[in-house]
């Protein structure tokens, strides 16, 4: 044992190591945003709730790296698309994803920086050929797989007019930073895994067997919950995130 007075973990948590806490605590975690189940461990330790907000520091030199790298970019004069994901189950179609940057281009004039890991790179490519086969031009499609380090995608979230992914890091680190998102959530309860300020931005399809455990096993659907989700419901979505008050571009 490590000698730690307090010891605080969830009930009920593998091989039996919520014997060896101090603090336990019972939540439901279909009821309640994964975020804030976390938070719930702090409680021990005398924090009292509340909602969460983020300050973002440090990000100036980035800022200009991607100004530098990227001069095409303007802050607000972008949409961001994540097209990948860790379990494939997961992903939207790559077709799909074009499709809606065509409808992007064509009705916003909005640009698209399809960001992603190197590892991703053909998939994402694959959604840019897809996109000028629509008719997307071809300096409209940036393809950012695996070129930016950690402070770059952030400016590069925090500056698009909007973000389109689904259950991935990049478009909670969006919600975090306060750019409009669109999550397309499939196999994943939008109220414990959605984007944890925006879940009115959702985009989903409701299956019974969700929520799915198994993201990297084959699905057994004949027709799989995000290939269920329409370019259509999409785009609606984002004609209402367009039409807000659009929120300052921040400085570079």
């Amino acid at each position: 044992m490590t000698g730690a007075p307090l010891r605080i973990g969830f009930a009920g948590a593998e091989a039996g190591a919520s014997a060896t806490y101090t603090h336990c605590i019972d939540v439901d975690w279909k009821k309640i945003h994964a975020l804030d189940r976390c938070l719930l461990l702090l409680g021990p330790l005398g924090d009292k709730g509340g909602r969460v907000t983020w300050q973002w520091h440090g990000l100036e030199e980035a800022a200009r790296s991607v100004h530098a790298r990227w001069p095409q970019l303007q802050p607000r004069g972008y949409a961001v698309f994540v097209p990948g994901t860790r379990g494939e189950k997961k992903r939207w179609p790559a077709a799909a994803y074009a499709e809606l940057g065509a409808q992007v281009w064509q009705r916003w004039h909005l640009p698209i920086v399809l960001l992603g890991t190197a590892g991703e790179r053909a998939l994402i490519e694959d959604v840019k050929r897809l996109a000028l086969e629509q008719g997307v031009s071809a300096d409209a499609v940036l393809v950012l797989a695996g070129c930016t380090s950690l402070h770059e995608l952030t400016v590069l979230a925090r500056d698009a007019r909007v973000l389109v992914g689904s259950d991935t890091g990049p478009m909670h680190l969006a919600d975090a930073l306060g750019t409009p998102v669109v999550a397309l959530l499939g196999p994943t309860i939008p109220f414990a895994h959605g984007p944890y300020t925006q879940l009115e931005h959702v985009v989903t399809a409701e299956t019974p067997c969700r929520p799915c455990q198994k993201v990297f096993a084959p699905c057994q659907q004949t027709v799989g919950c995000m290939l269920r989700i329409t370019v259509a419901v999409v785009v609606a979505m984002l004609e209402s995130i367009m039409t807000t008050v659009e929120s300052p571009a921040p400085k570079w």
